[in-house]
């Protein structure tokens, strides 16, 4: 746990970086994708090329400005993928009197469900479960996606892109996972009726976690020093110390935007009752 003064460090950091960014970089509601019966998260707003050719945002008489920090653009759009071609078949908004409006496609396009022609480029559709959150616009991992490479409306090719690997003799990467496998495999262990003694009050510590390239913990720590010199505390460690270097290594994540993860863990300790 040499590391602490550098991890405790970086938290503040980030903590700042975060609160000064959070403007620019924050998690956005997507666009939806329907296929067949099901509906689906989109990683892609095709209509920003309609209106790039338009040369205005601009449905009808309506201006389309931010709805508010998750969604800047300022609309939620609904496509449908159908005998390989993409089709717009909603877009919901505000209109000026900031109530919640469904714009009149057929008045916009001629007609209510459109097809995009003017789209050029990859959708990206995420799958299966999220393996880790990120705090700006699309980058939170899955454990696939889906990518359709579409030519004028018309989609030409489908690739499945599998960002985990799985491996059974690996511990699943997600976040929540982790922080529920390290919770258990600590508090299995604690020695209640040593750490409460005459205390009947319920006592908890926080933990910061890191994970390294290779998928083990590289480091951790408490997040506060008296955390850290509590009877509870004292007891994590000697557990954490023996417990940690056992955990298998994670399953391995093949995308642009994952990271090494770094979670936070809350140990609790409930008094023994008599």
């Amino acid at each position: 746990m040499n590391f602490k003064p550098v991890l405790i460090g970086i938290l503040i950091f980030v903590g700042i970086f975060i609160s000064s960014s959070k403007a620019s970089a924050t998690h956005q509601i997507p666009d939806y994708l329907v296929i067949e019966t099901d509906t689906f998260e989109l990683f892609s707003n095709p209509l920003t090329a309609y209106f790039n050719f338009k040369n205005e945002k601009k449905i009808n008489e309506h201006h389309i400005k931010s709805l508010h920090s998750a969604c800047w653009r300022g609309y939620i759009a609904t496509w449908q993928l159908e005998n390989d071609s993409l089709f717009l078949i909603k877009i919901e908004g505000k209109n000026a009197n900031n109530e919640a409006i469904s714009y009149d496609l057929k008045k916009e396009f001629g007609n209510t469900k459109v097809y995009a022609e003017w789209f050029t480029g990859t959708l990206i559709s995420p799958r299966g479960n999220r393996l880790q959150y990120h705090n700006m616009a699309y980058a939170s991992v899955y454990e696939k996606e889906m990518q359709y490479h579409v030519w004028n409306g018309k989609v030409k090719k489908e690739v499945i892109k599998h960002n985990l690997s799985s491996d059974n003799k690996r511990l699943y990467p997600a976040d929540k996972f982790l922080q529920d496998t390290i919770t258990k495999t600590i508090e299995a262990q604690l020695n209640a009726q040593q750490i409460n003694g005459d205390n009947d009050k319920t006592s908890s510590a926080l933990l910061v976690i890191q994970f390294n390239k290779d998928g083990k913990i590289e480091d951790w720590a408490f997040a506060s020093a008296q955390d850290e010199k509590s009877l509870l505390g004292q007891e994590i460690t000697k557990i954490a110390e023996a417990e940690f270097p056992k955990l298998p290594a994670l399953m391995k994540v093949d995308h642009m935007h994952y990271q090494s993860p770094r979670i936070e863990v809350m140990i609790r300790n409930k008094p023994n009752k008599q």
